[in-house]
C-alpha cells in the first residue's frame, strides 16, 4: 500500500510545477494549497493522506489531456494527410517545403491540394466535405480558388499558389488544435480569478492558527481549504463532455468556453442552403418531360450507362440510383448497355452515344448548348413552340438566357459602330 501511495506522489510532479510557478509569479493559486498539503502530510508521515490529494489531481489532469488529445485527433482527421511532393508544369516533382507563394502546381483526379491557391488553367470538381463541410463537389475554373486539404474527384487543374504550405488552411488547422489544447472555459478561469485572493486568505488563516495551535492544526486548515471539488469540477466536465462530443457525434468544439454557450443556446443558424447534409447523395425521383418517347425505365437505364464512365460523385449517385445493391444487380444478370464515343463538357455535363442514340446528362448550362445546338436555324417562334411542354423554371431559364445574349450581341454591335 505504501509503494502505491508513493508512486501517486511522484506522479504528483506537474502539482508541483504549478505550484513553484505559482511562488515566481508571487500569485498564490489553488496548486499551491495542495502543493503544500501534500508535503505536509509527508512531512508529518502520512503518506496515504499525501498520496489521496495527489491522485485526485493527476486523475483531473489526465481526464483533461485525454480529452484534448481526443479533439485534437478529430481535428487532424477534418482534414486530409499532407502529399510528400507536389507535380509541377514540366514534369517531375518538388517537396512541399519548396513550393511557394507564386509558384504553379498540378492536381490531378485523386490528388489533395497542398497549398491555398489560384486556378490558372484547367477545370475540376473538387470535394471540400472535410475543408468547409460542403458536401456538394465544387467546381472550379479559372480564377476560382482553392483551399489545401481538398479532394480534387473530377479533372485537373493548374493552381498557383497564394501561400506557402505553413500559411495554409491545413496548418491553420494544426494551430487550432494546439490553441484547443490551451483554452480555458469560463468556469475555470472563475476558478483561478476566485483562488487569487482565496488562496492567500485560506493560507494567512492557517499561518495564524498554526502559530496559535501548531503545525497539526496549520495542515488541517490548509487540506480543508483546498476546493478540490471546485477545481476538479469544471475540468472533468469538460474532458468528458469534449470527449463525448467528439467521438460519439462526431462534433468538434475547439473551446470550451463554446461547451457553457451550448448550455443556453435556443437556436441555431445555418447558413448555405439552411441544411445539415450526410455528404452522400441520392436520386430522389425521375420525371419524363410531357410526350417523352422513351419511358422512365429506358431513361434511368441510358442515364446510368453515361455515367457510369465518369468518377464524379453525382455520376456515381446515379449509377448506384440504377443498379441498386450491386450483389443483386449482378445476380440478376442484368448489366448497363455499352457507351461510346464518351466526352466531357466541361463542368456541365457529360455525352456518349448508348444503344443508338446520343444521350447527355448535366445541368441547366448544358441543356441550353444542347438546344440551341440543335435548334439553331429555328426562330423565336419555333423555339417559342418546342418549350411548350417544359416545365415553366427551365422554360423561363431558357428564356432569361436567349434574352441576355440577344442584349450582349446587341451591344457588341454598338460598340462597332461606335468605332
Amino acid at each position: 500500500a505504501y509503494g502505491l501511495a508513493w508512486a501517486c506522489v511522484a506522479m504528483s510532479v506537474a502539482l508541483f510545477h504549478e505550484a513553484y510557478l505559482a511562488l515566481r509569479r508571487r500569485s498564490p493559486n489553488v496548486e499551491l494549497m495542495m502543493a503544500i498539503a501534500v508535503v505536509g502530510a509527508l512531512v508529518q508521515g502520512n503518506v496515504v493522506e499525501a498520496a489521496s490529494v495527489g491522485a485526485l489531481v493527476t486523475l483531473m489532469d489526465l481526464v483533461k489531456v485525454c480529452a484534448l488529445e481526443a479533439v485534437g485527433r478529430r481535428l487532424r482527421g477534418s482534414v486530409v494527410s499532407e502529399p510528400l511532393g507536389v507535380e509541377v508544369p514540366g514534369g517531375g516533382k518538388v517537396p512541399l517545403a519548396s513550393l511557394a507563394a507564386g509558384d504553379v502546381y498540378l492536381l490531378r483526379v485523386g490528388d489533395v491540394v497542398p497549398a491555398d491557391g489560384r486556378v490558372v488553367a484547367g477545370t475540376a470538381a473538387l470535394d471540400e466535405s472535410r475543408v468547409s463541410g460542403e458536401a456538394m463537389p465544387q467546381a472550379k475554373r479559372k480564377g476560382d480558388s482553392v483551399l489545401s486539404g481538398a479532394i480534387v474527384s473530377a479533372g485537373y487543374l493548374h493552381v498557383r499558389a497564394e501561400a506557402p504550405v505553413s500559411g495554409s488552411f491545413q496548418a491553420r488547422v494544426a494551430s487550432a488544435v494546439e490553441e484547443a489544447k490551451t483554452t480555458l472555459s469560463e468556469m475555470e478561469e472563475l476558478v483561478g480569478r476566485f483562488a487569487t485572493w482565496y488562496t492567500p486568505t485560506v493560507l494567512g488563516l492557517a499561518v495564524a492558527l498554526g502559530l496559535y495551535k501548531g503545525f497539526q492544526q496549520f495542515l488541517v486548515v490548509v487540506v480543508a481549504g483546498c476546493p478540490c471539488a471546485l477545481l476538479g469540477a469544471a475540468p472533468f466536465v469538460q474532458g468528458a463532455t469534449l470527449t463525448l462530443l467528439a467521438g460519439r457525434h462526431r462534433l468538434l468544439v475547439k473551446h470550451a468556453r463554446t461547451l457553457e454557450a451550448l448550455a443556453v443556446m435556443q437556436a441555431i443558424g445555418l447558413d448555405k442552403t439552411g441544411t445539415l447534409t450526410t455528404g452522400h447523395f441520392e436520386l430522389l425521383r425521375l420525371e419524363p418531360l410531357p410526350g417523352a418517347a422513351h419511358t422512365r425505365q429506358v431513361l434511368h437505364r441510358w442515364v446510368a450507362a453515361v455515367e457510369d464512365q465518369d468518377n464524379h460523385p453525382l455520376a456515381r449517385s446515379l449509377v448506384a440510383s440504377y443498379k441498386g445493391c450491386v450483389a443483386d444487380f449482378v445476380a440478376s444478370g442484368e448489366s448497363l448497355p455499352a457507351t461510346s464515343g464518351y466526352q466531357r463538357h466541361g463542368r456541365d455535363g457529360v455525352s456518349a452515344t448508348v444503344e443508338g442514340r446520343r444521350v447527355g446528362v448535366g445541368n441547366l448550362a448544358f441543356l441550353e448548348a444542347a438546344l440551341r445546338s440543335s435548334q439553331a436555324d429555328d426562330d423565336d417562334d419555333d423555339d417559342d413552340d418546342d418549350e411548350s411542354e417544359m416545365p415553366p423554371r427551365l422554360r423561363a431559364a431558357l428564356r432569361r438566357r436567349r434574352e441576355q445574349e440577344k442584349a450582349a450581341a446587341a451591344a457588341g454591335k454598338g460598340e462597332h459602330a461606335g468605332e
